[in-house]
């Protein structure tokens, strides 16, 4: 593990700690011109997280000026595919990762410990994808997730896998389509407890007139009439 790699381990491993991110904006001011922006970046958002106070529109003015030389080239300086869309920039970097699943499959060796990821967003989502996740241990980091398919269904294996992940378990935000929602599958839903700190849910399972009557009552109970559907 080279230098680079290890203060961003750090960061991954302290996402909520100011010092990891200082210590690798210290560094990048030692590589040149993008990594120095990239460095300005971070101490101007972390300030601009803390409240920053009075040079607050100060800040935000330089943000301004700083991100998009950043993000845009960011991507090609991490070694990262193109195609994928990496958003809502925090304290020097992107909380989320949207995109194709099988780029942010393909893309996760890249990412996997070098950016404190908070929110996925698959597109086109098959099982491989959820089946990946679930052996993701940075997927620890998670609050929001987002799986929207096309025309393929999530099916009951994919989605136990995911609902029996323990690196989930701050999971506070789901939303999928098109989900092969069986008894089982419910019910595993609704005994997990890494999905206990779910505070808002979407999924869209093509009704619920398979399930038994105590399943059902059991999903309304918990998440309300129209969060399953």
């Amino acid at each position: 593990m080279n230098e680079e790699d290890a203060l961003l381990r750090a960061i991954c491993e302290h996402p909520d700690e100011d010092m990891p991110r200082l210590a690798f904006a210290d560094w990048l001011d030692e590589q040149g011109t993008v990594s120095a922006a990239w460095a300005e970046l971070i101490r101007v958002q972390m300030a601009l997280a803390r409240g920053a106070g009075d040079p607050r529109e100060r800040l935000v003015a330089r943000e301004r000026e700083l991100a998009p030389v950043v993000v845009e080239s960011w991507p090609e300086r991490m070694g990262l595919p193109v195609g994928l869309m990496w958003q809502n920039w925090t304290r020097g970097f992107p909380f989320t990762l949207a995109g194709p699943g099988e780029l942010i499959r393909a893309a996760h060796p890249r990412f996997a410990g070098r950016v404190p990821l908070c929110e996925f967003n698959f597109r086109g989502a098959t099982d491989a994808d959820l089946l990946a996740l679930a052996t993701w241990t940075e997927a620890r980091l998670v609050r929001k997730l987002g799986v929207w398919t096309d025309t393929e269904r999530i099916t009951e294996r994919a989605f136990i896998a995911m609902v029996d992940c323990e690196h989930l378990g701050k999971l506070e935000r789901l939303r999928m389509e098109r989900v092969q929602l069986t008894e089982r599958a419910a019910v595993a839903f609704l005994d997990s407890p890494f999905m206990a700190g779910l505070l808002h849910l979407k999924l869209l399972v093509g009704g619920l007139g398979h399930l038994s009557s105590g399943t059902r009552e059991r999903l309304r109970g918990r998440f309300g009439e129209y969060d399953v559907y």
